[in-house]
């Protein structure tokens, strides 16, 4: 019998300097900001629930990021921990079906209320709404190599360095050397101040019906709270 290659898949923890990439550091006491997920060594495409544009915090969802999202296309440095994670097959399998799933299923929705008082309420589940520590933190359900700490709503970025630590790589500045911002990229594309307030109002009175009710409203409209 032919012997299994053994998988990897890869989680990285960065500080991001964005508005609320500060905010995140400030009222958590940690150095890091964001979570992301990759099947490649290198981060060169990472898996997110994120802002979907450079300057839209509060609109977000599934995102495939690339570097020059971290950096905006500047000469910044951008702090990074990365983990190397070893995962069975079936896991491996299990966790591209899961985020095919989320990519596709147009009723997810960023938890921003979740995000914003994360460090005070230490987070609390809400229907099909997921900020970035939420969406990894259920990747890593499934993987039975990973001992969790917590329920997987629950995460800080520092639970992840924590229950993530033997399996750590590399800690330093990210190679961005080849992330060039592209100006015709959706995630760098203008949007008007306007229709982002509108979108951020409709999201919130949307996470409050799910938090209510636990389920999406009945007239959910996903254009009214994505940028399409």
């Amino acid at each position: 019998m032919e012997k299994q290659t053994q998988k990897y898949v890869y989680v990285a923890l960065l500080y991001i300097p964005s508005a609320v990439g500060r905010f995140v550091k400030f009222w958590t006491w940690y150095s890091y900001s964001h979570v992301t997920f990759s099947f490649d060594e290198n981060l060169e495409e990472c898996h997110a629930f994120s802002r979907v544009k450079e300057n839209t915090p509060f609109v977000g969802g599934y995102v495939k990021e690339k570097k020059s999202y971290y950096t905006s296309g500047k000469d910044i440095n951008i702090n990074t921990i990365i983990y190397k994670i070893p995962v069975t097959n079936e896991e491996y399998e299990e966790i591209k079906n899961y985020i095919q799933e989320i990519a596709n299923d147009k009723e997810y929705i960023y938890n921003m209320y979740s995000m914003c008082t994360l460090a005070v309420l230490r987070g609390f589940r809400t229907y099909k709404a997921m900020h970035c520590t939420e969406f990894v933190a259920q990747i890593l359900t499934r993987i039975s190599s990973v001992k969790m700490s917590k329920k997987w709503y629950k995460y800080l970025p520092r639970d992840f360095n924590n229950d993530l630590k033997e399996y750590t790589i590399y800690k330093g500045i990210l190679d961005t050397k080849n992330a060039k911002r592209d100006d015709n990229d959706f995630f760098f594309t203008a949007i008007e101040k306007k229709e982002y307030r509108k979108k951020s109002r409709y999201i919130l009175k949307e996470l409050i019906y799910r938090l209510i009710h636990k389920k999406c409203s009945p007239k959910f409209d996903y254009k009214k709270a994505r940028f399409i």
